[in-house]
């Protein structure tokens, strides 16, 4: 009876736990609304990547790109607010209440995690191109039959695109693209004469000597030879052109789960491996607290806004 007794009540104990050990071992859902091989993908991959050893959760990156990034967004916004499905995003979130009718509502539905990274933007010309330089650009503009074509990303660099358009006064094409990778592709194929584009996105293809960067919006500690060229805002001081990557939740999500989280994160971004693979492609990691961030977007949201507004770019 002894054995019997303790028998059950190693059963009774092995019952018990079964729920605690599935709770620790989550399957994590981190959505990217842009498609495989661009630079919020390459990131995602990385902290999903470092995010098990750290959670003890199995962690997947779901792409879900379209829309304008508005189809990876909505995934989110529709999910269950458990805490299991991320979404993790850079500066559009900014500008898609300005620009997009939208069938939920931003910010409310969604709440700022944590941001990850501060985000650096080059504008880049084919290889062959004759340009090198943004005055160059604008003096191509001015000359060329039927001016330029700039391949556009969704974010930064469709906005980019729009007020390059208004700087040279109409003679730029933005010609839209799903997401980095492909408008890319499109940019080294010579199909457009420049793109606005996420640093961390273009360095291997500069690398490999199949396109040229010509600015960059910040140069503090990027590799040389990148630190020596030209800023944006020196040539154009009008222009606006900063980001920020970051995680956000269902707004919904338990108060409990958020600062879990907060804490998650902060602990891969401060794994100084991830610090330098973020900064050797051009991003600065940030973390901070979910008020942190918000104050970022609201920040970005204000600066986005008024370019928006003062374009027409705005929900007609």
């Amino acid at each position: 009876m002894r054995w019997a007794g303790i028998a059950l009540a190693g059963v009774l104990a092995a019952v018990a736990m079964a729920p605690a050990a599935a709770q620790e071992s989550r399957m994590m859902r981190m959505v990217t609304p842009a498609p495989p091989g661009g630079n919020l993908d390459n990131t995602a991959r990385l902290l999903t990547s470092r995010l098990p050893a750290v959670t003890g959760d199995t962690w997947m990156v779901d792409n879900r790109p379209g829309g304008n990034t508005v189809i990876g967004i909505e995934a989110v916004v529709r999910a269950q607010p458990d805490g299991r499905t991320v979404l993790y995003h850079a500066t559009a979130m900014a500008m898609i209440p300005w620009t997009h009718k939208l069938s939920f509502s931003l910010p409310d539905d969604l709440l700022p995690v944590v941001q990850v990274s501060t985000e650096r933007y080059a504008v880049v010309v084919p290889i062959a191109s004759a340009v090198t330089s943004l005055r160059a650009l604008e003096e191509a503009a001015a000359s060329r039959e039927g001016g330029l074509n700039c391949i556009a990303a969704p974010g930064v660099s469709n906005m980019a695109c729009e007020q390059f358009r208004a700087r040279v006064r109409g003679r730029s094409t933005t010609i839209p693209y799903a997401g980095v990778a492909p408008a890319l592709q499109a940019t080294v194929a010579g199909l457009g004469d420049v793109m606005f584009c996420n640093f961390e996105a273009v360095t291997r293809m500069v690398e490999a000597g199949r396109v040229r960067i010509i600015g960059v919006s910040a140069t503090q500690n990027l590799p040389p030879p990148y630190a020596r060229l030209a800023v944006i805002n020196d040539v154009w001081p009008e222009f606006v052109i900063e980001g920020f990557s970051g995680i956000f939740v269902p707004a919904a999500t338990p108060a409990a789960r958020v600062r879990e989280l907060v804490r998650d994160f902060n602990r891969v971004l401060a794994d100084p491996e991830v610090a330098k693979v973020m900064r050797d492609s051009g991003q600065e990691p940030v973390g901070g607290t979910s008020d942190d961030f918000s104050r970022v977007l609201r920040r970005a949201s204000q600066r986005y806004g008024e370019v928006i507004q003062r374009l027409a770019l705005g929900v007609k």
